[in-house]
């Protein structure tokens, strides 16, 4: 069956074309009948007995042992369930949806969508929460309550639920733009393939329901295999191509699943490179996304191997140095630094680091974690040249000296910020100059109107002129690390006419001294901008020097030589680690 795909204004190669898809009645001729367990299928199907086919199908999935999915992981399922999960599982039978856990950390509350669901309503007026209806992320309640309590009435909402969903989006329908775009149609496979393992069983899961959900799931395949953005550098690619591995493995019955894990497992090979520095450095330049494309790609090799696969060629060596990174970027508080979007905390960094280490026998992870320093790696300082992220440590104890530095090309997606230059430091247990942050995702929220102030120039530690935004041009010049003192220059072509450069000296492992230059002919009022940690501060604008004067962990003095031929000026300062929070 050719896999041709729709076009659509809003996203590339969405959905299929009407005689691309599969329908329901016809999906037998998809199967291949002749695999082994199914005999007795094909017999039944000769005859022209397709509910006898349809029940010894389904009788041949549930005893059905060859396969392996992580039920509980794809599922996020909570053991033992919560009482408030259970609430909102009950409210889902309903039809009130808290479209994922996390939006209750965002101040949404549940929302009624009646008897009649419309999965393109957005109540809270905000597109997380939509993509979130059409990904399944709210399942997670479902499938908790159900693998706490057995209760067949959770497979039977979840049935109901997922129909009505499969009844208002054929793959081929128009306006299918949160529907099928490429990050909710691989999540939503995610969670179909999970979910079909755990609910297959129940006595809810009638034939009927098999035909149509098979179908569908032959539909969210196809779309991908046609359109996945094999080009693309962005997270998603990964997304989708796992989604699409894991219907080729739990599915393997259809014709086309061999064709589905070769297309996948080509898109991640081919992702590698392009995606990943060579260094292991992914091109978003958020370690919320490098953590979690790296764990994505561990998931792949292990299903791989689970099944009975090997991973591509080099596949593990590149995930490798993904991991050899975090451990890179780990700061003394066991988190990392807020570049290009990333929240913080937003991913587990030590959990990690833990699974790295028995994964890649990295002995080394366990000995930073666990602050064993005689067993803790002796280089402190690294530099990714081409991603142009750099850490400096004076130490791996919490209590170390810590600066993070970014100056790097163009990231593959807008998470990135015009901030090349900028740094965090953190000191004696707290961090002392932090990132702004972003606040809000560009999403369509109240809170967006505020992205623009945290993703701008201006309100990073770097050098703006007339307080414009720069642009990303960004190159290394020099790295050279010492037992005692580290070296770091790299430069930005922040303005037409003129670079940014800056060199940065970590001297005896206890101070830093910043040499910042102009190059060029910039016309018009340069500015230097630090921002320091929320808190007591004293500025001294006559002797040109900043101090934070916080009563306990890490402070920080800001100096310049008192006869420089500068002004102090205090400006606004704001910093978010969290959506919605400042």
């Amino acid at each position: 069956m050719k896999s041709l795909v729709r076009k659509s204004h809003d996203w590339k190669e969405i959905a299929l074309t009407p005689e691309a898809r599969l329908q329901p009645a016809n999906l037998f001729a998809a199967l291949d009948l002749d695999r082994a367990g199914l005999a007795a299928v094909k017999a039944r199907v000769e005859k022209g007995d397709e509910p006898g086919a349809l029940e010894a199908f389904l009788a041949y999935y549930r005893a059905r042992t060859n396969v392996w999915i992580p039920i509980d992981d794809a599922l996020k399922i909570e053991k033992p369930a919560p009482a408030e999960t259970l609430r909102h599982a009950d409210d889902l039978l309903r039809h009130v949806f808290l479209a994922r856990p996390n939006m209750r950390d965002l101040g949404y509350a549940p929302q009624d969508y009646g008897p009649d669901i419309d999965w393109s309503a957005n109540p809270v007026d905000d597109v997380s929460w939509l993509s979130c209806m059409h990904r399944f992320d709210w399942d997670t309640f479902l499938a908790s309550a159900f693998a706490a309590t057995t209760n067949d009435r959770y497979a039977a909402g979840w049935i109901e639920l997922t129909g009505d969903w499969i009844a208002k989006h054929p793959a081929d329908a128009e306006r299918t733009v949160y529907a099928y775009n490429s990050l909710g149609i691989g999540v939503r496979a995610w969670h179909w393939c999970a979910d079909f393992e755990l609910y297959k069983r129940s006595p809810a899961f009638a034939t009927a329901f098999l035909r149509t959900f098979l179908a569908a799931v032959h539909d969210q395949a196809e779309v991908i295999s046609a359109s996945a953005r094999k080009f693309s550098h962005h997270n998603p690619t990964i997304v989708e191509a796992d989604g699409l591995l894991r219907i080729g493995i739990v599915f393997p019955e259809f014709r086309r699943a061999a064709a589905w894990r070769e297309r996948a497992t080509g898109l991640l090979s081919e992702t590698l490179g392009r995606q990943f520095t060579a260094d292991g450095v992914q091109r978003e330049w958020s370690i919320n996304y490098h953590m979690a494309c790296a764990g994505l790609l561990l998931n792949v090799a292990e299903l791989l191997r689970r099944n009975g696969s090997e991973a591509p060629p080099g596949f593990m060596d590149a995930i490798g140095r993904m991991y050899d990174y975090l451990l890179a970027a780990l700061s003394p508080d066991r988190l990392y630094p807020m570049f290009s979007d990333a929240r913080r905390p937003g991913h587990d960094i030590a959990g990690a680091l833990r699974r790295g280490a028995a994964v890649f026998d990295r002995p080394q992870y366990l000995a930073v974690l666990e602050e064993r320093a005689n067993e803790s790696p002796r280089q402190l300082s690294y530099a990714f040249p081409e991603a142009g992220i750099y850490y400096l440590r004076s130490g791996w104890d919490r209590g170390a000296i810590y600066a993070a530095f970014h100056c790097s090309p163009k990231a593959a997606s807008s998470h990135d910020q015009p901030d090349n230059g900028t740094f965090e430091l953190f000191a004696h247990g707290s961090w002392v100059m932090p990132d702004s942050g972003c606040y809000a995702y560009g999403h369509g929220t109240e809170f967006e109107t505020e992205r623009p102030w945290f993703c701008s120039t201006a309100v990073h530690q770097t050098l703006t002129l007339d307080g414009k935004n720069s642009v990303n041009a960004a190159r290394h010049r020099l790295w050279h690390d010492e037992p005692r003192h580290t070296a770091l220059v790299f430069e930005n072509e922040s303005y037409p006419g003129w670079t940014h450069r800056r060199t940065v000296f970590f001297v005896d492992r206890s101070f830093l001294v910043l040499v910042d230059e102009a190059l060029g002919e910039p016309r018009g009022m340069l500015d230097l901008h630090f921002q320091l940690a929320p808190g007591p501060a004293a500025l001294e604008a006559t002797n040109r020097t900043a101090r934070t004067a916080g009563s306990g962990g890490g402070n920080v003095l800001v100096w310049t030589p008192p006869d420089a031929p500068v002004a102090l000026i205090e400006e606004k300062g704001q910093t978010s680690s969290k959506f919605h929070v400042k």
